[in-house]
C-alpha cells in the first residue's frame, strides 16, 4: 500500500485507458474519505469519495466540499464499488471511476501531481466529523 500516513494508505491501477481503480484504507472501523482537492491540505475546492461498512452493507458515496462543511452528495454519482471490508477496526474500499467524468463536481485525473486529502471518522455515519486527517499528493499515472 502506498502509505500516506501511518492511518491511512492507498493504491491504484488503470485497468483501462479511462478509468481507476481506487483502493483506500483506513485504520477506523468507521468512514474512510478521499479528496482530490484544487489547493494542496486544503478541504475545499475539492472531490470527494467516502466509504463505510457496516456489517455486511458498504456504503460508497461520490461528493464535493465547497466549504469547511461536511462534503455534499454529489448528485451525480460516478464511482463504482468494487469491494469493501472492516476487519479489526481497519476499512478496506475498493472503488472504480472514469478518469474524467465529465461532472463538474468532479476533478479530472491526470498525469501530475494530483493534490490529495484524506480523513477518517470513528463511526459509520458519514455526515460525522473526522477525527484524523492528512494530506499529500500522488501522480496516479505512476
Amino acid at each position: 500500500c502506498n502509505s500516506v500516513s501511518e492511518d491511512f494508505c492507498m493504491e491504484w491501477s488503470l485497468p483501462t485507458a479511462s478509468s481507476i481503480q481506487i483502493s483506500m484504507l483506513g485504520k477506523t472501523p468507521g468512514t474512510v474519505s478521499l479528496g482530490l482537492t484544487d489547493s494542496a491540505g486544503k478541504m475545499y475546492s475539492a472531490d470527494n469519495m467516502m466509504c463505510m461498512v457496516h456489517g455486511t452493507q458498504v456504503t460508497l458515496e461520490d461528493g464535493f466540499m465547497n466549504s469547511y462543511l461536511a462534503p455534499s452528495r454529489d448528485p451525480s454519482q460516478n464511482l463504482f464499488l468494487v469491494s469493501g471490508e472492516e476487519v479489526s477496526g481497519v476499512t478496506n474500499c475498493t472503488f472504480t471511476r472514469q478518469l474524467d467524468t465529465r461532472d463538474n463536481q468532479d476533478r479530472r485525473i491526470i498525469a501530475g501531481q494530483t493534490n490529495i486529502i484524506w480523513a477518517l471518522a470513528p463511526s459509520d455515519n458519514l455526515s460525522q466529523k473526522h477525527t484524523l486527517r492528512g494530506s499529500g499528493s500522488v501522480d496516479f499515472m505512476n
